[in-house]
């Protein structure tokens, strides 16, 4: 399995696009928030509690079970940066993000989680989640 994510992560980075299954973005307080779609590819923001957020990134090493595999904080730095200012990011942008970070710490490309790494910091609890869950 673990030689399937890496074309997995090229083509997501070349072509910028959501799965054609789509995946969902995540509430750490609540779990499913909504999804994204083929076509969503421009969306940064989705509702939650009651305002338009930016969706936050966060990354998951492979292979590692549980919130040990969960990525929030590189260095000293916030992946997304942290509240008010989170960054800016399309699905296609925060896959490539994960890929890149996880290649530059270990060599192998992280990806987006499929949990909601709730409590790991930098406040993205108060903030939608892309994730890799269809």
């Amino acid at each position: 399995m673990g030689n399937l994510l890496l074309p997995l992560v090229t083509l997501v980075q070349v072509s910028g696009q959501v799965p054609s299954a789509g995946v969902q973005v995540l509430s750490a307080k609540t779990g499913k928030l909504s999804c994204l779609f083929p076509g969503d590819e421009g969306t940064v923001r989705a509702e939650m509690d009651g305002a338009l957020k930016r969706i936050a990134t966060q990354c998951c090493k492979p292979n590692i079970p549980g919130a040990e595999a969960c990525v929030r904080i590189v260095g000293t730095a916030c992946i997304s940066g942290q509240p008010p200012g989170i960054t800016k990011r399309t699905f296609g942008e925060a896959v490539a993000a994960c890929a890149e970070i996880g290649v530059q710490a270990e060599g192998l490309p992280y990806t987006l989680c499929n949990q909601t790494c709730t409590g790991r910091g930098c406040l993205y609890d108060q903030h939608p989640l892309y994730s890799s869950i269809p």
